[in-house]
């Protein structure tokens, strides 16, 4: 529908006349509504209707003085990246790493610091970061458009600095204060979802050795950053469609690539036979 008084944001007017107030949550649901509506294929008109609804949505949360945290900044990242505005894509990213600044004499009277970046992408304000760890979600979205755009210079920079990232810790933990030494063995903030992203960009950057090495040396190494994340059957999905399927298929020599999908398929029945089972059942092995 589009933005304004009536549809999905009429429903906040009759929230608040039922007596019930908008939260975070309700501005994250429509967030990601209008975010799905910027899919490929769709009219120009259904674009342009989706964009100002996320800004129309921003500007009500505004208003109610809800923040945006980091889970909205995410959605917002996967909308800039359908819309194909990669330097959006870049600015979120790189303000979800640096969190919001330090506050500061010269801080406006919305607490954000006054030479801090602008504009920011469809909003004005800083995200209000409770933790200092970017959200999983976002780490697996900037994977993706990283692979998608074929930038593998970045894609090696952003993962090593996921993989440095020490884990989240709860608060009230044994081990939550900010100041305490982190293990050199210790897991990284680095999930399976992030790496299977990783692993599928490396493909499409023109690197499938390397991929494969990754899911056979690393993931679920011990010791090693990826240490927590064991290949799935959606690792081996995601490996073997796309060594087959990859873009440069026709540019390398198909003796060795064959040869390569040939030598991961024999490692994963081998090393996880049940992951690779569910991984067969899947249809889209039929069509491989």
């Amino acid at each position: 529908d589009p933005p304004g008084g009536g549809g999905l944001l009429g429903c906040l007017a009759d929230m608040r006349a039922a007596g019930a107030r908008p939260n975070a949550v309700t501005y994250l649901v429509l967030l990601d509504h209008y975010a799905d509506a910027l899919v490929d294929g769709s009219g120009e008109a259904s674009r342009v209707d989706a964009d100002k609804g996320l800004n129309a949505v921003l500007e009500v949360m505004d208003r109610d003085r809800v923040p945006t945290t980091e889970r909205h900044w995410t959605v917002l990242m996967r909308a800039a990246w359908r819309r194909g505005d990669f330097s959006r894509v870049d600015q979120i990213w790189d303000l979800l790493k640096r969190g919001p600044p330090p506050a500061t004499a010269d801080a406006d009277a919305d607490g954000a610091a006054a030479d801090s970046d602008a504009p920011l992408p469809y909003a004005t304000e800083q995200p209000s970061l409770r933790r200092w760890r970017v959200p999983e979600a976002a780490a697996s979205v900037y994977l993706d458009t990283l692979g998608f755009r074929r930038d593998l210079d970045r894609l090696e920079a952003e993962f090593a600095w996921l993989a440095r990232m020490p884990p989240r810790r709860d608060a009230g933990s044994a081990t939550a204060s900010s100041t305490a030494p982190v293990a050199a063995a210790a897991p990284s903030v680095l999930t399976e979802n992030a790496c299977n992203s990783y692993v599928q960009a490396l493909i499409a950057c023109g690197r499938p050795a390397a991929a494969v090495a990754f899911v056979t040396d690393q993931m679920g190494r011990r010791g090693s950053p990826t240490e927590r994340c064991i290949p799935s059957a959606k690792t081996l999905r995601t490996v073997v469609l796309g060594l087959l399927h990859r873009p440069d298929a026709a540019a390398v020599d198909a003796d060795g690539a064959a040869d390569l999908t040939r030598g991961f398929c024999r490692w994963a029945r081998a090393a996880l036979p049940g992951q690779w089972a569910v991984a067969m059942g899947n249809p889209a092995f039929a069509d491989a």
